[in-house]
C-alpha cells in the first residue's frame, strides 16, 4: 500500500513547503491505512536551474540540501500518514534540475507489511 502526490514547489520557504506537504497527504490519504506501520519514504526534487548556473553543472550541489528536504517530508507527514517519524525505516531523496524550469517535489510513502 502506497501513496503517491506531487507539490510545485520551489523550497525556498520550507514552512510553506511543509504546509503545503501536509495539506497534499490529507488530500491524498487512503480510506484503509496503517498509522502503525513502518514506512518507506521516495522523495524526488526537481529544482529549478538559474540562469546563471552554468551549463557544465550537472548536480544540484545547493541549498536546500538532501537531508534538509528529507526531514521537511518526514516532520509534514507526522501523524497524517504515520505517528511517529520514528516508523521511517528507510529514505531515498533525488534532487536534481527541472528540465523544464518547472521546479516540483514527488513523494512516495509506501507502508511495509
Amino acid at each position: 500500500m502506497h501513496v503517491i502526490f506531487k507539490v510545485n514547489h520551489d523550497l525556498k520557504d520550507m514552512k510553506a513547503f511543509r504546509q503545503l506537504i501536509a495539506t497534499k497527504a490529507q488530500e491524498k490519504h487512503p480510506m484503509i491505512w496503517k498509522m502503525d506501520a513502518p514506512v518507506r519514504i521516495s522523495v524526488d526534487a526537481l529544482l529549478p536551474r538559474y540562469k546563471s548556473t552554468p551549463k557544465k553543472i550537472e548536480y544540484h550541489v545547493k541549498r536546500p540540501g538532501a537531508n534538509g528536504i528529507s526531514s521537511a517530508v518526514a516532520s509534514a507527514l507526522e501523524n497524517i500518514l504515520y505517528f511517529s517519524v520514528s516508523q521511517i525505516i528507510e529514505v531515498h531523496v533525488c534532487k536534481e534540475y527541472s528540465k523544464d524550469k518547472k521546479p516540483s517535489v514527488e513523494i512516495t510513502v509506501a507502508v511495509i507489511e
